[in-house]
């Protein structure tokens, strides 16, 4: 079959909405497998041992992001290409507006893994963290190990070593391997934390309406 051919095919592929009900106190009204509030089949978006990936209706999933399991993503949020998220063994939760760019891979392997709200996990960035605090930014390249705890407000920088147990305190800019804490972020750091993910979340945005 030709290119536009199999483009046809694609396009015919029936769609199927599934509703899910509100999550906690989230005042998530509405779960969806992506952001058009339905499944395509043959997507990258798979279950796993009955537990399917639930994503708000605001939220942006890449089409190359490949989502496995027990995964929910909140209000605004996106996942990039080429992520992928692999809630088999525990859960995988992240917040409001935040947003994992390309190339991330995020495993709960012995524990659920929370992400807070307006979080930037940093391309190419290996997360086994078991807590990511609100208004987090982890660095391109960085990796957080299993049993990490990253308090509210953090920096990890580009290319650090989380280790294992590490908790992060509130505040703190990690660097270097293994990551050590070198000081605070500064009021202007986390403004331009909290900036960026506002960007990530107008960028996301158009994506959807460029049908991404």
């Amino acid at each position: 079959m030709n290119i536009a051919g199999r483009q046809q095919s694609r396009q015919m592929k029936p769609l199927t909405c599934y509703p899910f009900p509100a999550v906690r106190e989230k005042s998530i009204s509405t779960f969806c497998y992506n952001a058009l509030n339905c499944v395509q089949e043959g997507n990258l978006i798979k279950s796993f041992r009955g537990k399917t990936a639930r994503i708000a209706a605001s939220a942006f999933v890449s089409e190359a992001a490949y989502l496995i399991g027990d995964i929910e993503i909140g209000e605004n949020s996106s996942v990039w290409p080429g992520a992928v998220l692999r809630a088999d063994f525990c859960a995988i939760t992240i917040g409001r507006n935040s947003h994992i760019e390309d190339n991330c891979v995020l495993h709960a392997g012995f524990a659920p893994l929370n992400i807070g709200d307006n979080v930037i996990v940093g391309h190419g960035v290996m997360l086994h963290a078991d807590h990511v605090g609100n208004n987090v930014l982890i660095g391109m390249n960085a990796t957080v190990l299993n049993g990490a705890v990253i308090g509210d407000s953090s920096v990890i920088g580009a290319c650090a070593l989380v280790s294992t147990g590490m908790n992060v305190p509130e505040g703190s800019l990690v660097m270097g391997v293994p990551g050590e804490v070198k000081g605070r972020v500064s009021a202007k750091g986390l403004a331009q934390q909290r900036e960026g993910s506002q960007v990530y979340a107008k960028l996301a945005q158009e994506f959807k309406a460029e049908g991404f």
